[in-house]
């Protein structure tokens, strides 16, 4: 196969492609961020997003400590 016949098939895949995101309707990145504007609801699950990492970081902090410890204790 020469590099034209490469051409070729890797132009029909990215044709195929830009004609399927057309017919189930894909919006570019730039139109999703137009259409989504941020709500009163969106800063309520952005607070409570935050505080769930922020937990689940606490815990995992948490852990590794004590795993540190533990381990300190039953090795020296």
């Amino acid at each position: 196969m020469g590099d034209a016949a490469v051409a070729i098939v890797v132009g029909l895949v990215v044709a195929g492609v830009i004609a399927f995101r057309r017919a189930r309707g894909v919006l570019t990145p730039e139109a999703r961020r137009v259409a989504a504007r941020p709500g009163l609801r969106t800063r309520t699950r952005q607070a409570a997003t935050t505080g769930l990492t922020v937990g689940r970081v606490a815990v995992g902090v948490a852990a590794l400590v004590g795993i540190v410890w533990l381990a300190t204790e039953l090795f020296t």
